[in-house]
């Protein structure tokens, strides 16, 4: 004769439900807790990248600025009020040696 235990056949698959639902809702709070890094990572990468475009935009008018400043007309008016001369014939010197910290 047979005999079925009912409660103690409960009892088992209550522990297996048990040692597989904890891993279960783990990884679900753990896959959420990724998702967020994820959208807060793509959120910052957005505002990184606006503030680089507004960094480039600043960049190119300072660059505008400074190469306005070397223009002829400008080198000019700062050579006459200076007392400098254009010298027609400039003489350079030659250095014979390497630098020292230039040669490998």
């Amino acid at each position: 004769m047979t005999l079925i235990q009912p409660n103690k056949q409960k009892k088992f698959f209550t522990k297996i439900a048990i040692a597989a639902f904890v891993p279960v809702v783990g990884g679900i709070f753990w896959l959420i807790i990724l998702y967020n890094q994820n959208v807060n990572l793509t959120h910052n990468l957005d505002e990184r990248k606006t503030e680089l475009q507004s960094l480039e935009a600043n960049n190119a008018e300072l660059k505008e600025q400074f190469f306005a400043l070397f223009t002829a007309s400008n080198v000019e008016q700062f050579a006459k009020e200076r007392g400098l001369i254009k010298e027609k014939n400039p003489r350079y010197f030659k250095v014979d040696e390497p630098w020292v910290f230039a040669v490998r």
